[in-house]
């Protein structure tokens, strides 16, 4: 596999930036199977370990994604977030797509609008439809 990515210094810190372009659409494997477990917010019992999953988790629907082991970790653990991101993911309890938005030149950071990363399995998409007026009499 060719690498598209490195860790590199960014203005927050560490982040990803792509070695080479990405196309627009172009599936990024960052993650690792097995890289991450579903923590249920009532399963923590320590402050101290609910600080830390605030700070080194992904905050979803009742409970957390975190590490499964801090030592080892995937790529994606790097990508940081932005307003205006040139990634997107697509979540479900069991995988996770990272894809580019749009074409990622050599040297962008690579990021992601943490406020997508939300995933409520209980939660059917909702499906708007358009009411029809009714026609009125001439």
């Amino acid at each position: 596999m060719t690498t598209m990515v490195r860790l590199a210094k960014t203005r927050v810190g560490v982040g990803l930036r792509a070695v080479r372009r990405i196309g627009k659409g172009v599936r990024v494997d960052l993650w690792e199977p097995g890289d991450m477990i579903y923590v249920p917010l009532e399963a923590v019992t320590d402050i101290e370990y609910l600080k830390w999953l605030n700070v080194f988790g992904i905050v979803v629907w009742q409970g957390f994604y975190a590490l499964k082991n801090p030592v080892r970790m995937s790529l994606a653990w790097y990508i940081n977030h932005s307003d205006r991101p040139n990634l997107t993911i697509a979540v479900t309890p069991t995988k996770w797509t990272i894809r580019a938005r749009h074409a990622i030149k050599p040297g962008e950071e690579l990021t992601v609008d943490y406020g997508t990363l939300d995933f409520n399995p209980r939660l059917k998409p909702r499906i708007t439809r358009r009411r029809s007026r009714p026609k009125r009499a001439r």
